[in-house]
């Protein structure tokens, strides 16, 4: 499809990322401690040593489930987040930390409301002003 993934994982564990890594055919960091950038820099490094050619920030995009972590991080070192849903186990627990983030960047005018009509919605974005308050 023309990209290539990397799995970028807070784990300490690196047999639990290999696992996902293996079944995603993909490149796997561990221990990233997200929301520091240096993992991210790693992989543009391996990009290199791989192809040949620069990865540039503009053709990156970080996607995670953790706002603090994953969104935090992508935006520090410039690239595209996104943010998926959390399931599992923690999530409830999860959720109402990511609540009290979320109301919070709202107050500050920074978190938005991807999906206007669709209730419950969980897909947000930071920054940019969606489409149709525009």
């Amino acid at each position: 499809m023309g990209f290539e993934l990397f799995l970028l994982s807070n784990t300490h564990v690196e047999h639990r990322a290999e696992i996902y890594s293996q079944r995603l055919g993909t490149d796997c960091i561990y221990y990233a401690q997200k929301p520091c950038i240096d993992g991210l820099e790693t992989i543009q490094e391996t990009y290199f040593r791989k192809h040949g050619t620069r990865l540039l920030k503009s053709q990156m995009a970080h996607v995670g489930n953790s706002i603090v972590s994953d969104v935090a991080g992508g935006n520090t070192f410039g690239i595209m987040t996104v943010l998926v849903r959390h399931e599992g186990v923690g999530s409830k627990i999860l959720a109402n930390k990511g609540k009290r983030i979320r109301h919070e960047l709202k107050k500050r005018g920074i978190w938005r409301k991807h999906h206007k009509d669709e209730h419950d919605d969980q897909y947000y974005q930071l920054g940019e002003q969606p489409l149709y308050l525009r």
